[in-house]
């Protein structure tokens, strides 16, 4: 008698005794047999037991049916081999030798349960089938196949299965740079971007406030302050990094605030990288601001080149950071020959870019000086929060309309 083995080889192991014709199977008690694991959709797959032999089909699941590790469809099974719904796993057995299946598996769109493997904060659209791995549309080769579009996996060089985004965002339609430019100032209002604001001011003023108060507890608190400050930087650095990828890829809405949790991965990684952003960006500035061997003169105007040639390395630097993720990505020169594969463009974004942030620090000093302080706060915070999200809109603008003169991902 076929029959299936959950959780096979574990003190947790149960069976499900299959009986000929359908069994269902999946999270609702509707189903012939019910496995109650959130990974497990209401109706997951079917199992299908006849005289010729045993047969598997997904019933659209968003985790998949997977067996022996490969995304299907739809699959002939024969004793010993492993399928896999969502995280549970279970391991087909019979008495009978499985004949031959009728039909190759058919492969499905997989569902993307996660991230692409070189942006993390970006939704996989692809998948290979051969090195198991996610991948975003930045990731994968375009080539042309019997006159038809296909996406390649850049390590094993398999074509890759188009994944299912049950959350996927409106896509950017092809226009040009300036045009997508001109409604930079309304993404942030656009799909829950209100919401997005709202929220990300009120925990942004949360940890402000909890910091300011951190300062008055001793040196614990000094301690304390450093913690949230860390934590604040690395977490709003990480989100400005999303919304670079996101827009990178074609969506045309604000993604979500991102996860928190891993410590290292999610601040400590965004901290540093937002540290060696300003080191390489203004260090040269600040340290001729400490030491200069010329005249006050000479070295004030060296200072102000140097604050000027970092001002307009810094939109690429972020640019890079959040496509590669990594801080290896802020090579000077690489930096510099990317600048010069779209000058034209670049210099208005760099403009575009300054201008954003001047604007802010204006108006937040006006702010700051208004007799409501927690009201100024809660604004400086709002806008500050605005600012950012358009100026990263700008730059993943720029490489989603000019990715081809850019080449970072052809190879």
């Amino acid at each position: 008698m076929p029959r299936l083995t959950v959780n096979p080889d574990s003190s947790a192991a149960w069976e499900i005794e299959l009986k000929p014709g359908s069994n269902s199977l999946g999270r609702s008690a509707e189903n012939d047999f019910s496995i109650e694991h959130p990974s497990v959709s209401s109706a997951h797959c079917v199992v299908t037991v006849t005289d010729v032999g045993v047969r598997i089909k997904d019933l659209g699941s968003i985790n998949g049916t997977f067996v022996d590790d490969t995304l299907m469809e739809e699959a002939a099974l024969s004793p010993g081999q492993i399928i896999r719904l969502g995280d549970v796993v279970l391991r087909f057995e019979s008495s009978a030798t499985n004949p031959p299946p009728l039909a190759p598996p058919i492969p499905r769109p997989m569902a993307a349960s996660g991230f692409c493997r070189n942006h993390p904060k970006s939704p996989a659209r692809f998948a290979c089938s051969k090195c198991q791995r996610a991948f975003c549309e930045l990731c994968v080769s375009a080539r042309t196949v019997n006159g038809l579009p296909a996406k390649f996996c850049r390590l094993c060089g398999v074509e890759c299965v188009p994944l299912r985004v049950g959350t996927i965002q409106d896509s950017l339609t092809e226009e040009t740079f300036m045009s997508q430019l001109r409604g930079a100032f309304a993404y942030p209002f656009k799909g829950n971007g209100p919401i997005l604001l709202v929220g990300g001011v009120i925990f942004l003023f949360a940890l402000g406030f909890a910091q300011h108060a951190a300062g008055y507890a001793g040196p614990y608190g000094f301690v304390a302050g450093m913690a949230v400050g860390i934590f604040l930087v690395g977490y709003v650095f990480s989100y400005a990094k999303s919304i670079i990828t996101s827009t990178a890829n074609g969506d045309s809405k604000p993604p979500d605030w991102p996860d928190c949790t891993d410590w290292s991965q999610d601040i400590v990684s965004p901290f540093g990288q937002c540290v060696a952003l300003i080191a390489l960006s203004f260090g040269p500035a600040i340290v001729l601001n400490w030491w200069h061997p010329w005249n006050e003169t000479f070295a004030y105007a060296m200072q102000l080149t140097a604050i000027g040639l970092g001002a307009l390395l810094a939109p690429m630097g972020m640019l890079a950071l959040a496509m590669f993720d990594s801080i290896g990505a802020l090579n000077p020169v690489a930096l510099v020959w990317s600048i010069l594969r779209v000058p034209f463009y670049y210099l208005i974004v760099a403009a575009v870019f300054e201008l954003v942030f001047g604007i802010f620090f204006i108006t937040a000093n006006i702010i700051a000086s208004l007799p409501v302080p927690i009201l100024s706060g809660a604004v400086a915070d709002f806008l500050g929060l605005y600012f950012i999200v358009v100026g990263m809109r700008i730059l993943g603008l720029l490489y989603w309309t000019k990715k081809e003169e850019f080449g970072w991902f052809k190879h």
